[in-house]
């Protein structure tokens, strides 16, 4: 699995995540800056006893933005990175709804998502 340098909660602290953004060419003033347009398409999920956390990982750090208990989330995160997570099958959506709680997986790119256990 990846090195994980730092994981850092958007709704405690979106000013890194701010910080990248303006790297990477966004211009919108912080001020304006709407940290969860960047999870409008097709993001990493986590999900707690149903509710859903969203998370991307960039250049090492893990931004996450917890809709759900944020202690669970961090552990939770923190132990996929390190691998310790099963998969669950079958990989598919069907299946994703029906689980309290798990990871759904894409890394960012494509359209298939690899399911967890949690």
């Amino acid at each position: 699995m990846k090195t994980i340098k730092e994981y850092v909660n958007l709704v405690e602290n979106d000013y890194s995540f701010f910080e990248y953004q303006a790297l990477m060419g966004d211009e919108t003033e912080y001020e304006l800056f709407d940290c969860l347009s960047y999870f409008e398409g097709d993001p990493d999920y986590l999900k707690i006893d149903g509710e859903n956390c969203y998370f991307i990982e960039l250049l090492g750090i893990v931004y996450y933005y917890p809709f759900c208990d944020e202690k669970r989330a961090l552990k939770a995160l923190k132990r996929f990175y390190e691998g310790k997570l099963n998969r669950i099958e079958p990989n598919t959506w069907e299946k994703w709804e029906t689980i309290k709680s798990g990871l759904a997986y894409r890394g960012g790119s494509g359209y298939i998502y690899t399911l967890y256990k949690l």
